[in-house]
């Protein structure tokens, strides 16, 4: 449709140099008659839109129950995996009873100060020895478990304050108690 028609408006002349100024800087336009024109349009398009939008709320029922879905399966895959961990953390009533076993025969140290590695004297087939050693895989021996059986039932044990455990020079846990354990 060919334009035939005029409107003029009234500006300031600083108000024709900003809007000349930012036409020269963007480029948006080729004249300020197109700028202005494209304004118009723009602003009747942006309020057509709103004023005639409707929220359906089904549309936003069922747009929020896609979105979430993959969250809500993320999240049972999740709890899945976290009670598999708590079974693995948590003790069996085997592990349990180890780590029972164990709280009474780990040595107290209550200056938790443990006999050097290279002066331990006894063998690890008697208590003394295995308590001087203190470490997963004397007890194991002594013991007769696995030796990863022994490390969870230790591991279990660190709740209580008064067993501790340290690593020496070699990267070597021992552990020991403080003092006698209240049960």
């Amino acid at each position: 449709m060919q334009r035939t028609k005029t409107i003029k408006i009234r500006v300031t002349p600083g108000d024709k140099k900003k809007f000349e100024d930012y036409l020269e800087q963007t480029r948006e336009s080729s004249s300020l008659s197109a700028w202005f024109r494209w304004l118009g349009h723009n602003r009747i398009e942006s309020e057509d839109k709103t004023s005639t939008a409707e929220i359906d709320p089904e549309q936003v029922t069922n747009a929020v129950e896609i979105g979430v879905s993959d969250l809500t399966e993320r999240t049972e895959e999740l709890a899945g995996e976290i009670a598999l961990l708590e079974n693995q953390v948590k003790p069996t009533s085997e592990i349990e009873e180890l780590a029972k076993e164990l709280l009474e025969l780990l040595p107290i140290h209550p200056d938790n100060e443990l006999t050097p590695v290279d002066q331990i004297t006894k063998g690890l087939d008697e208590l003394e020895g295995v308590q001087q050693t203190t470490t997963p895989s004397a007890w194991s021996v002594y013991l007769n478990e696995p030796e990863p059986k022994i490390r969870r039932a230790l591991k279990w044990l660190s709740e209580f304050p008064e067993v501790k455990s340290t690593k020496g020079s070699l990267g070597i846990t021992r552990w020991y108690r403080t003092q006698e354990v209240a049960r």
